[in-house]
Order: C-alpha cells, then sequence, then structure tokens
C-alpha cells in the first residue's frame, strides 16, 4: 500500500477508527501483528505541520492535501461530523492537568481492534475548518509553576480585625515555584502586598 503522514486503523468488525499520526508501512510492520486491522490512508501529502501552543495546550497540527496537486481546501463544517475523507487536518493536542494520575493508564485494546486511551476526547479548542482536533489529558503537558501563577485569597475577618490569606494556584502547572505562604493582615487593607512575602 501507499505511504501516509495520517491514517485511520479501521476495527476489524465495523468501520469506527482512531485516528493516529505515523506512518502507514512502519506502523504495520512495527505492530508484528499476522492479520492487521486494516489501514485507511487519510494524509499522504502533508501541507503543513503546526505546534500548537495556547494557555495549557500543547500539540502539533498536521494538514494535508488529498493529492499532490491538489488545492488545500477546508469546507467550514464541524471535524466531528465530517467523513473521513473530507477531514483536511487533525490535531494532536495534550492539556496541561497537574491533577492527573501517575503513571499514565496504559492503552487497551479491544476485540475489534481498536485502541482506548483513557479520557482522550475531541478537542473544545478546535477552530480550524475540516480539521479534527483530538485532546488529551496529562500533567506531562504542564509548565513549571512561577510566582505569578499563585494568587492571594482572603479568608473571613477573625474578632480581632483581622484575616488570613492564602495563596491558590490560578493557572494550570506543575513543579517549579512552590505555593508562597500566607500571611494575616487586617481586615479591609488594600495596599497590597508583593506575592509571597509575608506580613509581621
Amino acid at each position: 500500500g501507499s505511504s501516509a503522514f495520517v491514517w485511520e486503523q479501521l476495527p476489524q468488525a465495523c468501520s469506527t477508527a482512531a485516528s493516529v499520526a505515523g506512518s502507514v508501512s512502519s506502523a504495520a510492520t512495527a505492530a508484528g501483528a499476522v492479520n492487521p486491522s486494516p489501514l485507511l490512508a487519510l494524509g499522504a501529502f502533508l501541507s503543513k505541520a503546526e505546534a500548537v501552543a495556547a494557555g495549557n495546550i500543547r500539540g502539533i497540527r498536521l494538514t494535508w492535501m488529498k493529492e499532490a496537486d491538489a488545492k488545500l481546501v477546508a469546507p467550514c463544517r464541524d471535524a466531528a461530523t465530517m467523513k473521513r475523507e473530507d477531514l483536511v487536518g487533525l490535531s494532536l493536542l495534550l492539556r496541561c492537568d497537574p491533577d492527573m494520575e501517575w503513571p499514565v493508564p496504559t492503552a487497551r485494546t479491544d476485540d475489534m481492534g481498536t485502541v482506548h486511551l483513557s479520557r482522550l476526547k475531541l478537542s473544545s479548542n478546535a477552530s480550524e475548518c475540516g480539521v479534527l482536533s483530538l485532546e488529551w489529558p496529562t500533567l506531562m503537558a504542564c509548565s513549571s509553576c512561577r510566582v505569578a501563577d499563585f494568587a492571594a485569597q482572603a479568608g473571613e475577618c477573625d474578632s480581632d480585625g483581622t484575616r488570613q490569606m492564602n495563596f491558590v494556584r490560578i493557572r494550570p502547572c506543575m513543579g517549579g515555584s512552590r505555593v508562597p505562604p500566607g500571611y494575616r493582615e487586617v481586615c479591609g487593607d488594600t495596599s497590597g502586598m508583593p506575592l509571597g512575602s509575608a506580613k509581621v
């Protein structure tokens, strides 16, 4: 068969499939299966490969043409409802989730040969016409925490006229700077304190 940059591995008994990036020939060889599941080439002529970095999302976006001399024309429809042969791109996105378990649960293969990866889903960040976006939450996509990733949160005012200020994480991150220590302040104090400093 022909090689491709993006292909779809079809289950043995039905037409449902999961899109993955790679090479048709190398993937079939690496699988080592005597009777591998059918492979459907989607992107034989790669048009563009782009890095994706937006907020807590990291990943790669691949777009392709159906034929070597074809123009890349993306029908502006929901990629999740399009026929696979109409797709013109695929985004594989990793979303930072510092609360995900470690080690990562392994993928499983069902009786029809479909591979299931826990928590893999259609991305809500999809914006490109005709590009299917898949998103997977993982702590490995998290950047190191910075002091600016934490903000002070005021507690209730006590009878002595003071309140406890504690810092909470306001953006997903992992490791790096630790949570700044809390401090007490006079209720209604709006002078502001440097992040991470204590009032004495």
